[in-house]
């Protein structure tokens, strides 16, 4: 038994690429992948960080992590869990523009629109129950959530931004949640390789070891 797993550790070497959305990788990915790094230390990671879909095999990756609904069946996929959703702005843009009390009241503020995710200008949100796709406008669109959440604390409009970001800013008091009776759905976010009989011992052992770490960290997304 010992022999084995000796072995084993031995083949768990060389270099793995991973590909995540920005939003994912600048949270959650440096601590799960340093501890995978202090167990593994023959382990090489080159990590891309980037919005578009990528091919994971004809671009060379080994692992990608989306978020959204899947539609890529030659790929396993593993949930590791949900993002959560929230609505928010500063008490100074509220104060001076008005509360929204529905979110078809966006069509009269400015949207902070978030052009590192697909359908930019439509936000869901529940609406007696049902998902609802809202459009929304303003004039400031940014690629980077970190950014967006900048331009709300600066007063500048209304954002729809991953829980994880915002959650700080809310207790602090810089920005405040709105429209919390409509927070939209949750989105997957899964751990995507190919097939398992393709998996090196390596690729398994990061696979392995992601799974039950990112789901520990449910709660915080």
């Amino acid at each position: 038994e010992l022999r084995r797993s000796k072995t084993q550790l031995q083949q768990i070497k060389g270099l793995i690429k991973i590909t995540a959305p920005i939003m994912i990788g600048q949270y959650m990915l440096p601590v799960a992948l340093a501890e995978f790094k202090d167990l593994h230390q023959d382990v090489d990671l080159a990590i891309s960080l980037m919005n578009r879909k990528v091919e994971l095999v004809e671009e060379g990756f080994d692992l990608a992590i989306r978020v959204g609904h899947l539609n890529d069946s030659t790929m396993v996929a593993r949930n590791i869990g949900n993002m959560h959703f929230k609505t928010v702005a500063s008490p100074h843009y509220i104060n001076t523009h008005g509360m929204p009390s529905t979110p078809k009241d966006l069509k009269n503020h400015q949207c902070l629109i978030n052009t590192a995710v697909t359908n930019a200008k439509r936000w869901s949100y529940l609406i007696d129950g049902k998902s609802t796709v809202i459009k929304v406008a303003g004039s400031l669109e940014v690629n980077d959530s970190q950014s967006l959440k900048a331009f709300a604390i600066a007063n500048q409009g209304i954002a729809q931004l991953p829980s994880f970001y915002v959650d700080a800013a809310i207790q602090s008091g810089e920005l405040i949640e709105i429209l919390s009776d409509y927070v939209p759905s949750p989105l997957p976010v899964n751990l995507l390789y190919p097939s398992q009989r393709l998996l090196s011992p390596t690729v398994r052992a990061l696979v392995d070891y992601l799974v039950p770490f990112l789901n520990q960290q449910k709660q915080k997304w």
